[in-house]
């Protein structure tokens, strides 16, 4: 998982949601995709 200052979305597949006020990418179709704002 990449921890970064500012995350976003890569490709189609990916979701960003908020919980426990920490920014969160997810990505079932590449798992390399996964960020947490931190």
């Amino acid at each position: 998982m990449r921890v970064a200052s500012s995350v976003r979305a890569i490709c189609k597949s990916c979701r960003v949601h908020r919980r426990h006020g920490v920014l969160r990418v997810t990505c079932k179709h590449s798992p390399k995709h996964k960020q947490r704002q931190g």
